[in-house]
Formats: structure tokens, sequence, C-alpha cells
């Protein structure tokens, strides 16, 4: 009977599973126990080497890879956490540092700088198009009386529950802002001051009309609106004409104090 072949390849060693790994290990290939006619053969990594140093043998190996490699996993997974959660809280501070740059904090409205650049949006759009856009500057009667008369913390709180009626009224593509103690900015694109009328009348008689409750107390309120319209010419420098614009709507406001409170005013 001609003898049995080995089914051990050409430089691989075999290695019984509770043998001691040799001295000279570092990526040899062994023939680890399989199933039979299946032989199944490992190169040897520097962590498992390192083992051979007490003497471990292969079972031993085994029995201490997989709690290391879940722990490296572990790690793994902590660290790609980590970076995931730092990302997501530096996204929520850049959201927030823009909120801030751009809203009026007494009524978290845009403020005065985030509607002249609105403005200058409005008036691009409005001279590609050839629309018209109006401007109102609502501002409170009295505000600065009101102010020292009943503190500065209810007279925001006035500002603010304003702002929420006012927000009520509008279009959903009109922009409302805050643009100094007591005024207000509101930009109309696509209407003339003959349609923007119509929405200034609503304004000053919603004002009027229902007293406004801050802190128990009823407070009456009425507000001066100065109105201004204007089609962008072509060519006109669209951020000097949104500052003109605004101007122009207070200029109406103020060329007429001597008329009392709660009325309208047009600039031409």
């Amino acid at each position: 009977m001609p003898p049995a072949q080995s089914l051990t390849p050409s430089g691989v060693r075999r290695l019984r599973f509770n043998q001691t790994l040799p001295e000279r290990a570092w990526g040899d290939r062994f023939l680890l126990p399989g199933k039979p006619g299946r032989p199944v053969t490992y190169r040897l990594c520097p962590l498992v080497v390192w083992f051979r140093r007490s003497g471990a043998t292969l079972a031993t190996v085994f029995m201490i890879l997989p709690p290391i490699l879940l722990l490296s996993v572990a790690v793994l997974a902590m660290a790609v956490g980590a970076w995931v959660a730092s990302r997501v809280v530096r996204r929520r501070c850049d959201r927030q540092l823009t909120t801030l740059a751009l809203r009026d904090p007494q009524t978290g409205l845009l403020n005065q700088q985030a509607m002249l650049e609105a403005l200058g949006r409005s008036l691009s759009l409005a001279d590609r198009l050839r629309h018209p856009v109006t401007v109102l500057v609502i501002e409170i009667d009295g505000f600065s009386a009101l102010a020292e008369r009943a503190g500065p913390s209810r007279a925001g709180d006035l500002e603010r529950n304003l702002a929420q009626r006012m927000a009520a009224r509008v279009r959903s593509h009109d922009l409302l802002g805050h643009w100094d103690r007591g005024r207000f900015l509101v930009v109309l694109p696509d209407a003339d001051v003959a349609s923007a009328l119509v929405l200034v009348e609503d304004l000053r008689q919603m004002t009027s009309s229902q007293p406004f409750d801050v802190a128990g107390e009823k407070h009456a309120l009425t507000v001066s609106i100065g109105v201004h319209g204007r089609t962008p010419q072509p060519g006109a420098p669209l951020y000097d004409l949104a500052a003109e614009m605004v101007v122009a709507a207070q200029r109406a406001l103020e060329a007429t104090p001597g008329e009392g409170p709660n009325r309208i005013e047009i600039e031409p």
C-alpha cells in the first residue's frame, strides 16, 4: 500500500489546537484544525505572536481575541459617535449664531440689517419682473412716553405682542421686521401703494380696536404708518434704493408730526 500523502501544503506548519506557539511565528503560516479534507491555514498577525511570549497556547489566543476585537469595535463606535455628536452640536451652534445675527432678540423678528438685505432681494426680483414694491414704516404712537411710564420690560412686551398680531395679518411672502424702538418695517413685494393701503388700514384698525394685555394690565395702542412704493428702474443700485425707500417712508411720518396719532401718511 502506498504511503499516505500529507495534507499539509508546502511551507505551512501543522499546529495543534492546544500547542504552544513556536518562537519564530511572525507572519508564518500554520495549518489549524479543521474539517477532514478541508484544512484551514492562517497567517498569524503580530497580536497573536505577542501571546507566545507568555507561552500561551492557540486555544488561549482564540479565547482572548474575541473580547479584544469587541472592545476595539466598541472604542471605534464610541469615537464615531463622539465625532457625529460634535458635528451636530457645531451645526446647531452655527444655526443659533445665524439666528442671533439676523433676529431681533426682543421681538424675534428680522433686525434692521436683515430687513435691508431682504428688501434688496425683493427689489432685485421686482426689477426683473417689472413689479412694484411697497414699504411700510409702522410707529407706535407715544412709545417713548409709554416706555418711561410702564417700564422698558412692559414696553418690550407690548412690542412683542404687536409684532405677533401683525405677523398674523400680513401675507405669507411679506417681510416683517423690527426697525427701531417702537418702529417696525413691512416690505410688500408685488404690491403698489393702492393695494398696500388695504393692509395698512387693517393694521391700523386692528391695533387701535383691541387693547393689549401685559402683566394683567390693559394698554390701548395706536400706530401711525408711513407708506412709500416704487417700481425699480433698470440699472439702479438696489441696495441704495432699499435704503432710500425706507427713508422716504420715515420721512412721510416725520413731515407731519402735528397731525396727531393714528394716521396714515404716503410719500409719493
